[in-house]
């Protein structure tokens, strides 16, 4: 990364992910990384900043009601971290309808770990829990899902979500 930061020279680095800015604000300074570049954000704060500043106007709201996964490295971030994504879908015009199982309370989806072997969890409890997921989703009369995870957001209709129980 060093090789390539120097190349590029990069001013600021945006980060797709919630796990990608664990990885690039905690993991790798911690193993001896460092960077020449101003900022580290993810998109989730970088997009709350334009539409907070104004640079991002939203003309046209949606006005539907979703519920939301956390991604678990959200959890790491903290509750002003986790405000994010709300706060992005009510400047929108989503209303966010929570689970049970929200913020700190998500259970894993096991997609972090990249369901490998060697991974601390056990993928059947990952899928359990996914399951678990899942069915606490369908209770709740939304337009569409949304999850907030490593792979980046996603937005789910229920109909999706009931496929994956038949």
């Amino acid at each position: 990364l060093d090789k390539w930061f120097n190349i590029l020279k990069p001013k600021n680095l945006l980060v797709l992910c919630t796990a990608g800015t664990n990885v690039f604000k905690n993991v790798l300074p911690h193993y001896g990384l460092t960077y020449k570049f101003d900022s580290i954000k993810s998109y989730i704060q970088y997009l709350w900043e334009k539409i907070e500043n104004g640079t991002i106007q939203i003309t046209n709201k949606l006005d539907m009601t979703v519920s939301i996964q956390d991604s678990c490295y959200s959890k790491m971030f903290g509750d002003d971290y986790m405000d994010l994504p709300r706060k992005i879908l009510e400047a929108i015009g989503v209303k966010v309808i929570e689970i049970e199982a929200c913020r700190e309370n998500m259970r894993c989806c096991g997609i972090g770990g990249g369901f490998s072997m060697d991974s601390a969890y056990h993928t059947m409890k990952i899928r359990s829990a996914t399951m678990r997921n899942i069915k606490e989703f369908k209770k709740v009369k939304v337009d569409a899902h949304f999850s907030n995870i490593v792979l980046g957001s996603s937005q789910y209709p229920p109909s999706a979500l009931e496929k994956q129980l038949s």
